[in-house]
């Protein structure tokens, strides 16, 4: 009588072992679901932003056509409002929380757009499907419930087989035969639940496995992203910008076969040779290297190559100032930022500001570097082109990339200053 207590109380004692673990095995999935849900939108709005820097679409609102782009591109469901909701009265801010925990857990998040001088302020939603691993952790989850009931019901089954134990032992009338099926239960008992407990145990390995592997999905993605954003950047002020200077020469060549020929010539074959040097170029980002002048020349000479490239037969003339020392002390990345900035600022005076003198200076200053490029050109109000267009917007996300400051100062027939200065790392102070 006395031994069938003792398995009952142990059997006990394993069973509540066994609910705690189920409870804490269920927490534990809850709160990986919230995780994988926090991060996934996260990674959604981080791609939403590179989206709209990458389109330059500006601030909503959008076209249908443009709205539906960027769903496909993201992969989601986008609502714009006419403008954000204003923020609740004291009044209703209890009313407020209990509708913001109600929608917690969707799987969608908000953009808001100030004011600016064209467009009013609005509010963008986006709503996008969970990952299809989060249904399987729904099942886990589910299975752990059901698995924690069961176990519940048969501690309270253990409890009553204890009481009535205590009970037939002090009336005496448990016999031989009961004692040994109650110990056969026990032991089937017990089995169950080690079987149980080694499913539970195989199916939180499964669901490891597959959040690992999504998440490595996720960041195979966003580095994609990342590389297409900078291949736009790269293109756009490279190689576009020396097919551009490329067109113009063959212009003015076309210009003077009239009058002089032997210029024309002259201008023909340096076309050709812009887009002899514009197709090395093309080879060199498709092999993945750096572009072949930066790794032949000193940073000043790479600014005068491109100088006589852009110009085009311009009788535009050029002040350059370049502290080769000072540009040698830094690494590949920062140089190709600072031509391609140099690039994109010279084709422009030329081409929008029909610039007669440029100055393009390079310098250190204490611990810092400083680009200066400047021109006597038609400038423009700096105050109407806030959005800018694709060779404005590059420049910026080139100097954030060095982790500097880009200034512009420009008045209609006034020319134009850009300013660009940053502290490398690898600068000695």
């Amino acid at each position: 009588m006395n031994s069938l207590a003792r398995l009952l109380g142990l059997a006990l004692v394993l069973l509540l072992l066994f609910l705690g673990a189920l409870t804490f095995a269920q927490q534990w999935l809850h709160s990986h679901h919230e995780r994988v849900r926090t991060e996934t939108i996260a990674t959604k709005e981080a791609q939403f932003d590179s989206l709209i820097a990458l389109s330059n679409i500006g601030s909503s609102p959008w076209s249908d056509e443009k709205i539906r782009e960027l769903s496909t591109a993201l992969g989601a469901t986008i609502t714009v409002n006419a403008e954000p909701p204003a923020s609740p009265s004291p009044a209703s801010a209890s009313a407020a929380a209990s509708v913001s925990s109600r929608k917690s857990s969707r799987w969608e998040f908000t953009h808001d757009f100030p004011a600016s001088e064209n467009r009013a302020a609005s509010r963008v939603t986006v709503r996008f499907t969970p990952p299809a691993v989060l249904h399987l952790v729904s099942l886990y989850q589910q299975s752990a419930m059901m698995l924690l009931f069961i176990a519940l019901g048969l501690t309270l089954a253990l409890v009553a087989a204890i009481v009535f134990s205590v009970r037939a032992r002090n009336n005496g009338s448990l016999d031989a035969s009961s004692t040994h099926a109650d110990m056969r239960s026990l032991t089937h008992l017990a089995q169950v639940s080690a079987r149980q407990g080694t499913e539970l145990e195989r199916e939180r390995n499964e669901r490891l496995r597959a959040e690992e592997d999504a998440h490595f999905q996720q960041t195979l993605l966003n580095r994609a992203l990342e590389e297409k954003i900078r291949l736009g950047h790269d293109l756009h002020d490279g190689i576009i910008q020396s097919l551009y200077a490329a067109g113009l020469t063959v212009e003015a060549a076309k210009n003077l076969l009239a009058t002089n020929p032997a210029e024309a010539t002259r201008q023909l074959e340096a076309g050709v040779s812009a887009i002899n040097v514009t197709i090395r170029e093309v080879r060199g980002y498709i092999a993945g290297l750096s572009p072949e002048s930066l790794r032949q020349q000193s940073f000043g000479d790479a600014v005068r190559s491109l100088t006589q490239t852009l110009d085009a037969g311009r009788a535009a003339t050029y002040d350059l100032r370049i502290d080769d020392e000072a540009a040698a002390t830094l690494g590949e990345e920062p140089i190709a930022h600072l031509l391609q900035i140099t690039r994109e600022a010279v084709s422009n005076a030329l081409r929008h500001g029909a610039a007669t003198q440029i100055t393009v200076r390079l310098h250190r200053a204490g611990g810092e570097i400083c680009l200066l490029v400047q021109d006597n050109g038609r400038g423009f109000a700096v105050t109407g082109s806030s959005g800018g267009g694709h060779g404005l917007g590059n420049m910026r996300a080139r100097a954030e990339r060095l982790g500097g400051k880009l200034q512009f100062s420009s008045s209609p027939g006034q020319g134009t200053r850009l300013l660009l200065t940053f502290a490398p790392p690898s600068l000695p102070a």
